[in-house]
């Protein structure tokens, strides 16, 4: 049997490139979060203590209760900020699957996704997957001259997704050629 892929274009990545590279030439690598230390005695003890006692099957989908609740005051404690921690905490097993369920949540097919590049390089397959397009970002940065941002996925309001915002820190005169191409389109 065949299978047919529907990321057909998804090469080697950077990482692996760069992993690759700095073997090749006996190289420190930077470019991945490789541990380079022993994992502390201490916590193969809590683990091991853990597992005895039971926490060994899978976890809640949104993660442990208790871890949850040691994020939630963590971050009021840093930060003063408050998450509901059975709707806005989630637990994950890295950035790539925080980013994946993130971008699949919000991004619809025919959806236009404006893309920074270079980005990580999971993002391009996790938005083509839903069949939204990351060609128009390109376009309106490289024909037009104009780079903006999608905040739009932290709106509540889910009519915005479509809604480009750009960053507007900028001196008048900047702000000002900006929409002058921006209305030529």
């Amino acid at each position: 049997m065949q299978l047919k892929s529907q990321l057909p274009n998804v090469g080697t990545t950077i990482f692996t490139i760069m992993t690759n590279l700095s073997n090749e030439h006996s190289a420190i690598n930077l470019s991945q979060g490789f541990p380079d230390f022993d994992v502390p005695p201490e916590l193969i003890t809590l683990v091991e203590k853990y597992m005895r006692k039971g926490f060994n099957q899978y976890a809640p989908m949104q993660g442990v209760l208790p871890l949850r609740e040691k994020i939630a005051q963590k971050v009021k404690k840093l930060y003063n900020a408050t998450y509901d921690i059975d709707k806005e905490i989630t637990i994950t097993t890295g950035a790539t699957e925080a980013l994946f369920a993130a971008i699949t949540a919000v991004v619809h097919k025919d959806d236009e996704v404006i893309l920074f590049d270079p980005a990580y390089d999971s993002y391009v397959p996790a938005i083509e997957l839903y069949m939204a397009d990351t060609q128009f970002s390109k376009k309106l940065t490289i024909e037009h001259k104009v780079a903006s941002i999608p905040p739009s996925v932290f709106y509540k309001n889910k009519d915005d997704y479509k809604v480009l915002r750009f960053c507007f820190a900028k001196k008048d005169k900047t702000l000002e050629r900006a929409a002058l191409k921006l209305c030529a389109i």
